[in-house]
C-alpha cells in the first residue's frame, strides 16, 4: 500500500522515496539587555525601539513578542528594507510569534527621514498584520513609528482599526493587569508614544 503524500508535484517531478520530517525550534541568538520587561504601555515600546533602531540608516521592522502578562518573550528583527520601505508580511511577523508563543505583539520601524508621520503603506501593513493576528489569536496592540525623538502610536491614531486584546475568556493573576495595560494604551491619545 502507497502512502498518501502531500508533496505538490510539477508535471514530470518525481516524489521523494520518503517524507522528510521537520522540526521547527525557537533559537534565541542573544540575551537581550531588557530581560523580560513588562511593557506597560507604547511609552516603554517606543523607547526600546527608539534605543534599538532610531539612528537606522534604512527601515528596520522589529516585532516585540509578549506573553499574557506583556512580558518581553523575545524581540524579533522581521525584516530590514531600504531607505523609504521595509517588506513585513504576516508570515515573517507571525512565525516567530507562533515559536515564541506570543500572546500578543507590538510592531515598531523607524523612518531614517526623521519624520515618524506613518505612511499609507505603513496604515496598510497595519491593517493586513491587525487581520492576520486576530485570525491566529495573537493580537497586535500597536504598531510605533519611530522617528528623531519623536514617535507615532499607530494605535493613538488610528483607534477604528480592529487592535489586539486578550480575549474575555482570559483568567488568571495576569487578566487585570494586562486590561489596565490595554487601558493605558487607549488613554495614549494620539500621536503620543
Amino acid at each position: 500500500m502507497k502512502a498518501l503524500s502531500i508533496w505538490s508535484q510539477a508535471p514530470g517531478a518525481t516524489e521523494p522515496e520518503t517524507p522528510v520530517f521537520v522540526r521547527v525550534q525557537l533559537v534565541r541568538e542573544a540575551q537581550s539587555p531588557y530581560g523580560s520587561a513588562r511593557l506597560r504601555d507604547s511609552l516603554d515600546a517606543g523607547d526600546m525601539a527608539a534605543q534599538l533602531i532610531g539612528d537606522a540608516p534604512r527601515e528596520v521592522f522589529l516585532a516585540f513578542l509578549l506573553d499574557t502578562k506583556h512580558r518581553i518573550n523575545a524581540i524579533h528583527r522581521v525584516s530590514e528594507g531600504r531607505i523609504d520601505s521595509c517588506p513585513a508580511g504576516p508570515r515573517e511577523v507571525f512565525q516567530a510569534a507562533i515559536i515564541a508563543n506570543a500572546r500578543c505583539l507590538i510592531l515598531a520601524h523607524n523612518h531614517p527621514s526623521g519624520d515618524p508621520e506613518p505612511s499609507a503603506r505603513d496604515l496598510a501593513i497595519t491593517r493586513r498584520l491587525c487581520a492576520a493576528g486576530r485570525l491566529l489569536g495573537i493580537g497586535v496592540l500597536d504598531h510605533l513609528v519611530i522617528g528623531q525623538g519623536r514617535n507615532v502610536t499607530l494605535r493613538g491614531r488610528r483607534p477604528e482599526l480592529e487592535w489586539g486584546d486578550l480575549p474575555s475568556e482570559d483568567v488568571g493573576e495576569g487578566r487585570e493587569a494586562a486590561h489596565s495595560t490595554l487601558a493605558s494604551w487607549r488613554r495614549a491619545g494620539p500621536g503620543a508614544a
